[in-house]
């Protein structure tokens, strides 16, 4: 079987139910978990997945939608070909897929603080990943990552501002489950003074595309990228008014693309 009528054998568009944790970690303890939804989405496959239920579309307006503009460089370039490249830029050729976990639109409206990029080789392995981060600023980064079955655990510096109550400087270790029944995800920050900050984790479990898991997408009050939102903004209205260090947010640096290492 090619790695094309591979693809097509696969669902294009599939959902994952889940949780989000964060935890700070200095000058004190403080945290939050959230329930959410995402969806998986098989870039090679956007004419099918646009097809799976009458709820959800794909670059167009729907309850439920996946737009490829919400993501990637927003400068005409295809999400697709923006990720390859990404992967080019540290000497990774994808042959295979490229998928992208996200928040979808409801009703015109999203949030993506993380959306995460896989890209397969010809056998429908995950070879390389991309961690778009976005800030509440409008500003993105990403950080892009080979993957070896051996070696789920890679590190970065830190070179974006995130929160105003951390620095930009410092390192990430990431620690990644690319989906398949199951997926998770978590992403540790470490300080100059060489102390655990801050952490972070997703995990989900799939889940397909039924009207039943749109309903719930579209409804509930917790999976949902507003809530998740209204999470982080609440979580800093906490810390700040308990006295933690408000660092003002720092000109972005450029590129906004900076190279994961395997631990």
């Amino acid at each position: 079987m090619t790695a094309p009528e591979r693809a097509r054998s696969r669902p294009a568009v599939i959902g994952y139910r889940g949780l989000t944790a964060h935890t700070r970690f200095t000058p004190f303890r403080r945290g939050f978990r959230q329930r959410l939804s995402q969806i998986l989405i098989d870039l090679d496959q956007l004419p099918a997945a646009d097809r799976t239920h009458p709820w959800f579309g794909v670059n167009r307006p729907a309850l439920i939608s996946f737009h490829e503009r919400d993501h990637g460089d927003q400068r005409g370039v295809g999400l697709k070909d923006w990720a390859r490249a990404q992967w080019r830029g540290i000497g990774l050729e994808i042959a295979g897929s490229v998928k992208t976990l996200c928040f979808p639109r409801i009703l015109g409206r999203a949030f993506n603080p993380l959306t995460v990029h896989f890209g397969e080789d010809a056998s429908g392995v995950v070879r390389g990943v991309i961690y778009e981060v976005r800030n509440t600023f409008g500003e993105r980064h990403s950080y892009v990552a080979r993957l070896a079955p051996d070696a789920p655990r890679h590190h970065a510096p830190k070179a974006f501002h995130v929160s105003p109550f951390f620095p930009r400087e410092g390192r990430y270790r990431f620690r990644l489950q690319p989906p398949d029944a199951h997926f998770s995800l978590k992403v540790d920050t470490w300080g100059r003074d060489g102390a655990r900050a801050h952490s972070a984790s997703l995990i989900g479990h799939r889940a397909p595309l039924t009207t039943a898991f749109l309903a719930q997408m579209a409804l509930s009050l917790g999976p949902n990228a507003i809530n998740v939102l209204v999470g982080i903004h609440w979580h800093a209205l906490w810390i700040w008014r308990r006295g933690a260090r408000y660092h003002p947010k720092p000109a972005p640096l450029w590129p906004s693309v900076t190279a994961a290492e395997a631990e």
